[in-house]
């Protein structure tokens, strides 16, 4: 988005909703005019919590390491998602053929096996990155605890078999 390419950073999708509430916040202060006292001041009372928010979510981030803000950066590219997504295809079409062959009791090819571990090992890393970048905060998205509890099994398996 625009505010992206002028901020050269974004952190996720919710720190994007982040840094746009203060500009929603300045369009809704000229629709406030005509509401009643109490509406105004929970409104007000909103709008200061967002701005505390979002001046919290800055300093914290003065605080990160250049390693951390880069690697946010990184896993906040569009970049970076599209690859997660092409390794997500390469992982279904590899599982597709596993289990095809061994449905016909075939061995699997040495390129495959590489191939499940090769995913493997870049799930791996993806969620390591986004432990570091995210710390506790990796833990408040459903998604990424998903990710971590099905890296985790999948890694595993891989040990036991």
């Amino acid at each position: 988005t625009n505010l992206e390419h002028v901020s050269g950073f974004s952190l996720n999708p919710s720190s994007r909703v982040c840094l746009l509430r203060p500009l929603s916040a300045l369009a809704s202060n000229f629709a406030m005019e005509g509401t009643s006292t109490s509406h105004r001041t929970a409104r007000e009372n909103t709008f200061a919590k967002m701005r505390r928010e979002l001046n919290e979510k800055r300093s914290s981030m003065e605080d990160w390491s250049f390693a951390r803000l880069a690697l946010a950066r990184v896993v906040s590219s569009q970049i970076f998602e599209w690859a997660i997504s092409v390794v997500i295809v390469a992982s279904f079409i590899f599982i597709i053929i596993d289990v095809d062959l061994v449905a016909e009791n075939k061995e699997l090819p040495t390129w495959l096996v590489v191939g499940n571990i090769a995913v493997m090992v870049i799930y791996f890393l993806e969620v390591c990155i986004k432990l570091f970048v995210f710390r506790s905060d990796f833990f408040k998205d459903q998604f990424r605890v998903f990710d971590l509890c099905v890296i985790t099994v999948d890694i595993c398996m891989t040990l036991l078999i």
